[in-house]
């Protein structure tokens, strides 16, 4: 009986791979959650440089401006978020919107609707790929 629960030299160097594997594959996983976080602790940062605006549920956010959809992407809490650019470089980026109307690389101009509102809307002016105060800026 003691013959069958011994393990031979080749079986056990199998198991130390095998444990190994399972050790790095753990380190995958951590370091994979570690980026989420930094993702999420980035995304909580950049959404702290505009200015939070409260509206209606279901109400429309739109346009400030006449330019391009430079990206829509769904953010970490499940909403998304769009940014837009004029022609000579300016950016202002909604987030926290429930629904989105328009597409990257799509033309949109002032007072287009871009997407609904969950009863937050979080508004961003970026200039030269800094974030600058919306209630000081002229938009024209």
């Amino acid at each position: 009986k003691m013959d069958r629960l011994a393990i031979n030299e080749e079986q056990k160097e199998n198991l130390d791979k095998i444990d190994e594997t399972i050790k790095k594959n753990r380190k995958i996983e951590l370091d994979k959650k570690e980026l989420q976080d930094k993702k999420l602790e980035k995304d909580k940062k950049d959404i702290d440089k505009g200015v939070i605006i409260q509206t209606k549920s279901g109400m429309a956010a739109s346009s400030a401006i006449n330019g391009k959809v430079l990206s829509v992407e769904m953010e970490y809490n499940k909403k998304y978020s769009v940014t837009l650019e004029r022609k000579d470089g300016l950016k202002v980026k909604y987030a926290l919107l429930t629904a989105v109307n328009v597409k990257k690389d799509s033309i949109v101009a002032e007072g287009d609707k871009i997407g609904e509102t969950g009863g937050i809307m979080h508004f961003e002016v970026i200039v030269n790929n800094l974030s600058v105060d919306p209630m000081l800026f002229s938009y024209r």
